[in-house]
């Protein structure tokens, strides 16, 4: 076993709150959050929308904290400084150190990558690529890729996925004597109905290594129909001179799907509140109503808690054991204790001790501390809290 396998299994964080960390120095994440997101019709940056309570462009710092590369670079682009002040707040939050690179003017993905190589320490000898709009991409899935890439010394390592339907992503390319070696990745706008036919896809997810990365980024040219710099032509370009390019099937294919509009937005958040609802369900929490409650995926509930369909647990909220989350709760970053009970209120960052009621009408300021025993609302005429921070 290596330190690689310390990190929890590909599953994403819709399975599982965060696992162990590892770390390793000479590993470099990129992560490109420049687009504008036209689909999505907002004067917001599609990466600050929010997905279960929180931005979807700051999931991927919550695996960053699980898995702690040697270096996390992102780079942004449309709406730059309020991408960053977000980011970086989410960032600072979760303990985890992150550079921004800004792409200015935006020339496509392979510029981007190009940008934030300029960023790394030179001790960095791998270079880990992804998107901040497919947030459901997990560390171990991103730590396998590498490990892979570094097992079958290879150049390059791509995560891919088998598709019913591909319609929106590049088809993975292989060669007809050598199915076992990819040749290339070509975009849909610029594929042949012959390639649009493949339905192995490219999950946008690479693991390089260093001087193959900078070698062909070098040599990218804009020659498709958007005139741009495409990352996964250095795909074709490593494999044309003899480097060896590998695939890596991605276990759950939810960890690719990537939001582009505001359906598809809706439909992941369903999808990820039903599957954090079932590890609960799994682990001895009731849900209460008939739906999913929205959950963020790194809550915890422990057991014989009950939670309404209209509640919402977010951010690092963590419940105890036996407690009754009623009709309209709201908790953000709260720490609960045993056999407590809330209903009807909105707590942010707040600390509640064993055996407490909240109910309705109470208005809580963020980031008190109630006391063990406290009835506070509609359950008894006058508030029993104190001020302070979490």
């Amino acid at each position: 076993m290596t330190a690689w396998d310390d990190v929890s299994p590909p599953g994403g964080p819709s399975v599982a709150p965060p696992g162990r960390v590892v770390s390793h120095a000479g590993t470099a994440w990129v992560v490109l959050a420049a687009g504008m997101g036209t689909r999505m019709r907002s004067s917001h940056p599609k990466v600050l929308h929010h997905l279960c309570g929180r931005p979807m462009g700051a999931f991927f710092l919550q695996e960053a904290r699980r898995w702690q590369p040697g270096q996390l670079v992102v780079v942004t682009g449309h709406q730059a400084a309020r991408v960053e002040q977000e980011l970086g707040a989410w960032a600072q939050r979760l303990g985890v150190a992150v550079r921004f690179v800004r792409q200015e003017p935006q020339r496509g993905t392979g510029d981007a990558v190009r940008r934030a190589m300029r960023a790394l320490d030179p001790r960095v000898d791998e270079v880990a690529v992804s998107y901040a709009d497919v947030p459901m991409l997990s560390a171990g899935t991103v730590v396998e890729l590498v490990s892979q890439r570094r097992r079958r010394d290879a150049a390059l390592a791509i995560l891919t996925a088998m598709l019913d339907d591909p319609t929106g992503y590049g088809r993975v390319l292989r060669a007809p004597d050598e199915p076992d070696r990819v040749t290339g990745v070509v975009e849909e706008r610029d594929a042949s109905p012959e390639q649009r036919a493949i339905r192995e896809t490219n999950a946008g997810v690479y693991a390089f290594r260093r001087d193959a990365l900078e070698a062909a980024l070098e040599a990218l040219r804009p020659d498709n129909a958007q005139g741009e710099y495409y990352l996964t032509d250095t795909v074709g370009w490593l494999a044309s001179r003899g480097e060896r390019v590998v695939a890596v099937p991605v276990a759950d294919p939810l960890e690719i799907t990537g939001v582009n509009d505001r359906r598809q937005l809706r439909e992941l958040e369903r999808t990820l509140c039903h599957r954090v609802g079932e590890r609960l369900l799994a682990s001895g929490v009731t849900l209460r109503g008939g739906a999913d409650p929205l959950l963020d995926p790194w809550v915890e509930v422990g057991p014989d808690s009950v939670v309404d369909a209209t509640a919402s647990l977010l951010g690092t909220t963590r419940v105890g054991r036996g407690c009754e989350i009623g009709p309209g709760a709201v908790l953000v970053d709260c720490q609960l204790g045993d056999d407590v009970s809330v209903e009807g209120v909105r707590l942010v960052a707040c600390r509640v001790g064993n055996g407490a009621t909240i109910g309705p009408g109470a208005w809580i300021p963020p980031g008190s501390v109630i006391a063990a025993g406290a009835r506070i609302g509609s359950v008894a005429p006058r508030a029993t809290y104190r001020r302070g921070g979490v």
